[in-house]
């Protein structure tokens, strides 16, 4: 099933995967079939080495994720290129009695076998940057494309709310090995969140996927996706 979500998520069809996952009707879409070749550009990485690939196919993942467990939230669609700038996603909270968004919470996800390293040296930095307010201008462009998908939502209002009142909060998503595997290994792999994210501790979201060897699993889950796409250019093309 995963792989069959990555696969129509690599086609475009991200709207379709989150109506599955929220357990709606969602009649099955045909895909085009020029469609298929960059969803395969996606999946297969060109570079020996399948760092992009990999870490595109982990935000997938974070994204489908961040569907299951947090319902009602608007959740920014999955980039559609391995190496994309800006952080890798957001989620917005709207209050169902005011209709106003309460909470914005910035996405990292990393897909790496040295996460130790990769949280210090990119998330910490990331997070402490828009803490530090010097990048609320992708902030205010994200959150208004975002909110033109709910036109009852007040944009400026939602925008003011996120910059000002302290509502935004922070998500960091790593894939892990045996080092981090443990309380004690997580406590160390997560040490300095809060020198960067004061307050709350609900302001620091942290998720793991233990995985004992990545890149063969990035290949097997991957080589289960094109399989999939064979299967839907077959029927549909």
């Amino acid at each position: 099933m995963l792989a069959r979500h990555l696969a129509k998520v690599a086609l475009g069809q991200y709207r379709h995967v989150a109506k599955v996952l929220a357990a709606t009707q969602a009649a099955d879409v045909v895909p085009f079939a020029s469609a298929f070749e960059g969803a395969r550009s996606l999946l297969i990485s060109k570079q020996k080495d399948p760092w992009h690939r990999d870490g595109w196919v982990f935000q997938v993942i974070s994204w489908i994720a961040a569907h299951l467990s947090s319902e009602g939230e608007l959740i920014t669609p999955p980039h559609m290129q391995h190496a994309d700038k800006g952080f890798d996603g957001l989620h917005l909270h709207i209050d169902a009695e005011t209709g106003k968004v309460c909470k914005a919470v910035l996405c990292e996800d990393k897909a790496t076998t040295n996460s130790r390293n990769k949280v210090q040296s990119q998330v910490w930095p990331e997070f402490e940057s828009f803490e530090a307010g010097t990048r609320d201008h992708e902030l205010v462009a994200r959150v208004t494309s975002l909110l033109e998908t709910r036109p009852e939502v007040d944009p400026d209002e939602a925008i003011a709310g996120v910059l000002w009142d302290d509502a935004r909060s922070y998500r960091v998503a790593v894939t892990i090995g045996d080092e981090h595997n443990s309380e004690g290994g997580l406590n160390k792999l997560f040490k300095g969140y809060d020198d960067n994210v004061e307050g709350d501790v609900e302001r620091r979201r942290a998720e793991t996927l233990y995985v004992k060897d990545l890149r063969l699993w990035m290949t097997c889950i991957v080589d289960k996706a094109l399989a999939v796409l064979e299967e839907l250019e077959a029927a549909h093309v």
